[in-house]
């Protein structure tokens, strides 16, 4: 049988994501989210709660689905007059077995071009 299971830590120090200068979300109580899929470990997914989110999410019809986590839900995100598509993803109502993310928004970097800082 696969192996399929996350960890979901709460990371009690400051998390910012930034694009420049600007700083996207910044939180002191983001979720990190380590998957791991039939023995191999995926990158870490930081967390944010909606209210640390610093610029507009507009909901995108863009979605799917993971086996683990459920149904992802994607934004777009306006940053400094730009929009970024599909940028974000929350799990509106996700799996029992990562109840702890439910609304939370993680950020996909590659596609804005930011940064973390932890």
């Amino acid at each position: 049988m696969t192996e399929h299971y996350a960890d979901i830590t709460t990371v009690d120090k400051n998390i910012e994501v930034k694009l420049g200068s600007s700083i996207i979300s910044q939180s002191s109580q983001a979720l990190k989210l380590i998957e791991t899929y039939d023995g191999k470990q995926y990158p870490e997914i930081y967390y944010f709660p909606k209210d640390a989110i610093n610029t507009p999410l507009t909901s995108s019809e863009h979605e799917t689905n993971c086996p683990l986590k459920g149904k992802a839900s994607y934004w777009d995100l306006e940053i400094n007059g730009k929009t970024f598509k599909n940028a974000a993803w929350s799990y509106e109502d996700p799996n029992k077995e990562v109840e702890q993310i439910r609304g939370w928004v993680a950020f996909n970097l590659d596609e804005i071009g930011a940064n973390l800082h932890i």
